[in-house]
């Protein structure tokens, strides 16, 4: 069946696309040449005479139909080196090879080798809605000084928060100094930020971690992206940052630290294979620093990706032995990038429940307890331009990223208020997924975004409570409106109930 041809509803359009996006993986599903080898190495089989082929492995891929990358081993399984090696995070190896932990990936009879089928998440021992036990809201402090939407430290809704986290702080790759991000960012913001906790009225209990890292942080060709690896390294190194970071943190009043590594041992992101050890020991460090020092106490948390391209290469069960708790980034899952992915230029919502759950097996795998877990939210939407304003549905086909924002102006995605006007203003049709607890609207004749409302937050808080998980983050508060109106959707409390520290104070807004 395909999208146009009208037996899909939206959700089952999700879960179709969803799946091919899964079933191409567990068998490579990458089109290959002679000249073109595979593009995650491995063997290109070509079939039938055609110049083109397609990446797997094993002897018919890697056999006398071979055209490129002919010796290569997978990951898992019968044909790997060694013989019968198993994968990263104890996720299924697929009939061909390949790592997941979805249907394709473990059931057995598509010929699933090892560690098939699902694990029930194990019992959760929160003793309370994720709603009343965390709630972290990242500020990303550029905000402050933005020309539009301008939000300080000052508006952050305090009274809806039980953590506030300052996006993002850098290190410096010399002195190993924990420092401001850039000019945007000075350092006079971590003091304002930190203050927010003791300024606050009415929640003593508010804590403030500095967030380290980011995307961009990471980045190829910057200065930047060796510095985790690097510290990570060595006991040396490790010891010397700890230092930094704990007076920093002792200087400007944090009450702990969120490592954002995006991503130890990525190849393209210039990660290295030791990375995954020197992660756990760079924990340990931190630690046994942290509970040393004159406070005695500091928080630590890290993120990770939803995605088990990335993720694979965190040990889960080492860094949660040191770790208060861990941010799952289940945001994201789709957007332009997908075009250079197996599933191709279709438009899917940058969120989906069904996704989010399949992306937490791996944490069940590795015994990581439920109430340690922390739920990404988005505050936010993925955006595109359709190729074909007639076929808007999910699953439909998209051109490129959609226009830029009038304030984010970032082609591909849209902050909440910045939705929020365009439903405002033309009143576009709201398509609700139930299925996936995503809402997507079609506006300005062919752009598209996804995003959440009260609505599907709830779904998303109803299965985070079923399953026992600690709390909820979002990314991020400052891309909510001027009345905070994703916050009480999500909280499900009026916008004067959210004191910021300039008493209910609204966002400075100057171009938007």
């Amino acid at each position: 069946m395909s999208p146009s041809n009208g037996f899909f509803g939206d959700s089952d359009l999700v879960n179709y696309y969803t799946n091919l996006s899964h079933f191409v993986r567990r068998d490579g599903g990458r089109s290959c040449t002679k000249d073109k080898p595979c593009s995650n190495g491995a063997c290109c089989g070509s079939f039938y005479g055609t110049s083109t082929g397609t990446c797997g492995y094993g002897e018919t891929f890697c056999g006398t139909d071979c055209t490129s990358n002919c010796d290569a081993k997978p990951t898992c399984g019968k044909d790997a080196n060694p013989v019968g090696k198993t994968c990263p995070l104890n996720v299924c190896c697929s009939e061909f090879g390949f790592c997941g932990s979805t249907d394709q990936f473990c059931d057995a009879d598509l010929g699933c080798q090892s560690n098939c089928g699902h694990p029930d998440p194990p019992p959760g021992k929160a003793d309370k809605s994720v709603l009343k036990n965390k709630v972290i809201g990242y500020y990303e402090s550029w905000y402050a000084l933005n020309d539009c939407h301008q939000f300080p430290p000052s508006a952050i809704p305090v009274e809806g928060l039980t953590n506030a986290n300052f996006a993002f702080a850098y290190i410096d790759p010399n002195s190993y100094d924990v420092v401001p991000m850039s000019s945007d960012t000075p350092a006079e913001l971590f003091t304002q930020t930190a203050d927010v906790r003791t300024l606050k009225s009415g929640n003593g209990d508010l804590e403030v971690f500095v967030s380290i890292g980011g995307w961009t942080f990471s980045d190829n060709k910057t200065e930047t992206q060796p510095v985790f690896g690097d510290i990570a390294s060595s006991p040396q190194k490790r010891q010397k940052f700890a230092n930094n970071l704990v007076k920093f943190m002792h200087h400007y009043g944090f009450d702990g630290v969120d490592i954002d590594w995006e991503y130890p041992s990525a190849s393209d992101r210039g990660g290295k294979q030791e990375d995954v050890e020197n992660y756990v020991k760079l924990f340990e460090t931190l630690r046994h620093t942290f509970d040393a020092s004159e406070k005695g106490k500091y928080g630590l948390s890290f993120t990770i990706p939803s995605s088990y391209w990335y993720l694979r290469w965190f040990d889960l069960k080492g860094m949660m032995k040191y770790a208060d708790w861990v941010n799952l980034m289940s945001y994201d899952l789709h957007g332009v990038w997908d075009r250079d992915d197996p599933i191709g230029s279709i438009v899917l919502a940058h969120t989906n429940l069904t996704e989010i759950k399949e992306a937490a097996e791996p944490l069940w795998r590795n015994n990581v307890l439920p109430e340690k877990v922390v739920l990404g939210l988005g505050f936010y939407g993925r955006s595109f331009q359709l190729k074909d304003k007639k076929c808007s549905d999910a699953g439909c086909a998209f051109a490129g990223g959609a226009n830029k924002g009038s304030c984010t102006d970032n082609a591909g995605t849209l902050a909440y208020f910045e939705i929020q006007d365009i439903i405002k203003d033309q009143k576009p049709k709201i398509i609700h997924d139930k299925e996936a607890a995503v809402n997507y609207i079609v506006f300005d004749d062919d752009q598209w975004v996804s995003f959440d409302n009260k609505e599907t937050f709830k779904q998303k808080v109803d299965w985070a409570d079923s399953v026992g998980l600690g709390g909820v983050m979002i990314w991020s508060i400052d891309q909510d409106d001027n009345d905070f109106s994703a916050l009480t959707g999500l909280l499900g409390r009026s916008p004067g109930d959210f004191d910021s520290i300039t008493e209910k104070s609204k966002v400075t807004d100057t171009g938007h």
